[in-house]
């Protein structure tokens, strides 16, 4: 049986997490997992690199242990303000003249490369291409154009950009901790793939993913990336809230958000909760006002959503609505409070796969690194767009990772 060993390594707003699997005709199997906490690592930028080299080092030795295999290279999730995805094309000719001609993998791998000869800011480069649809001469929408007669090949792609330098730091964190990149992946997007089936994507869905720092969004319809965005606000500026408004540390702020937090403040308890402060002194809490707090701030995201998914043409199109994942989807009466702003059906998304933090939907981004992999690998013969990819957008890849195979 041909089964491949793929670990990936996902930086988050708060967190350095681990996922090792064996992914073997299209199945897969998580071998080793582990996320370790770290503030070296602010809105997707790193901002102190001995303290993410110290994460990275933790998580990747624990995932390795319980793996019980050695790792090099990684496939790497980031996400931050500098990341930018834009629409693209790229055509090539395919026939000589006006005579068409037949379609091949390299027509198909041309048109794509073309495609990423856009304009980019000095310090941007890309990360990632994802091709849409293809159209051959005036038919649009082919998924598999490889077979086809045509005489001009036309890629529609959605290119991913990021900071050259936010891009060398976490290398160079990488290498500090003895891995090597193989390749890199927008969060929300490898999510996408973990969370959201193939009639979610087909209908229109968004993917928001709700971190620390930032909120990442992704909009799907008829199965392509349409739209991607980085909102500047998370998580943890509902712990800030919390704290300002209740005069209480931020870590007894984070613990209250966690075990009592509610965002729906017409469906919280009245209830008083008496929360340990410093010093062995105590404070009454009450429950309804502690999600007046957090509805405010969820509010706030929830509008910033709404606006990225109007400044689109598919705000009536999205059938399946929005996805959450991320640690802030896990507040109680989140789903309830996005419907009423968004106008739209709202659910938490989990991975389906057989693992204890496989229903946390803090994690979908790492566990989608896996999933993003296997959407690339062809487990039997194929042919067209993701055999081409395999061939050149995961080329080195598959040469970093021959060791583990």
């Amino acid at each position: 049986m041909d089964k491949k060993i793929w670990c990936g390594v996902d930086f988050g707003s708060s967190k350095v997490g681990t996922i090792i699997g064996e992914i073997q005709e299209g199945n897969i199997r998580i071998l080793g997992f582990s996320f370790e906490e770290t503030d070296g690592i602010k809105e997707g930028e790193i901002i102190n690199l001995g303290k993410t080299v110290d994460a990275l080092q933790k998580a990747v030795s624990r995932a390795k242990e319980q793996a019980k295999v050695e790792v090099k290279d990684v496939i790497v999730g980031i996400t931050g303000s500098h990341i930018e995805g834009k629409v693209s094309q790229g055509f090539v000719a395919v026939g000589k003249g006006r005579e068409s001609g037949e379609i091949s993998e390299q027509h198909v791998a041309q048109a794509i490369e073309n495609s990423k000869t856009i304009q980019l800011a000095q310090d941007q480069e890309i990360i990632q291409v994802i091709p849409n649809s293809f159209r051959v001469d005036h038919r649009e929408g082919i998924k598999e154009p490889v077979g086809m007669l045509g005489v001009r090949l036309d890629a529609n792609t959605y290119i991913i950009a990021a900071n050259s330098t936010s891009l060398r730091n976490y290398e160079l964190a990488l290498t500090k901790a003895g891995l090597r990149r193989a390749a890199f992946y927008f969060q929300p997007i490898a999510a996408s793939y973990a969370v959201l089936d193939e009639e979610e994507k087909e209908s229109g869905v968004v993917l928001a993913d709700i971190g620390k720092d930032t909120t990442d969004i992704v909009v799907w319809y008829q199965n392509e990336v349409i739209h991607t965005a980085v909102i500047p606000i998370g998580g943890d500026f509902i712990t800030h809230d919390i704290s300002i408004v209740l005069k209480i540390q931020k870590k007894i702020a984070e613990k209250l958000k966690m075990d009592h937090g509610h965002a729906y403040p017409d469906i919280a308890p009245e209830e008083e909760n008496l929360v340990e402060l410093s010093r062995g002194k105590t404070k009454k809490v009450n429950k309804k006002e502690l999600a007046e707090i957090i509805e405010a701030r969820v509010s706030q995201i929830m509008n910033h959503i709404k606006r990225e998914i109007t400044s689109t043409e598919y705000r009536d199109r999205l059938a399946s609505g929005i996805v959450l994942t991320g640690g802030t989807s896990l507040l109680p009466g989140i789903d309830t409070l996005s419907e009423e702003i968004l106008d739209l059906p709202v659910s938490i998304g989990e991975v389906n796969i057989a693992h204890d933090y496989s229903s946390n939907p803090r994690f979908a981004s790492l566990f989608g690194l896996l999933y993003i992999v296997r959407h690339l690998t062809p487990h039997k013969p194929t042919k067209g767009v993701k055999s081409k990819e395999i061939k050149n957008a995961l080329k080195k890849m598959w040469e970093f990772l021959k060791e583990n195979m």
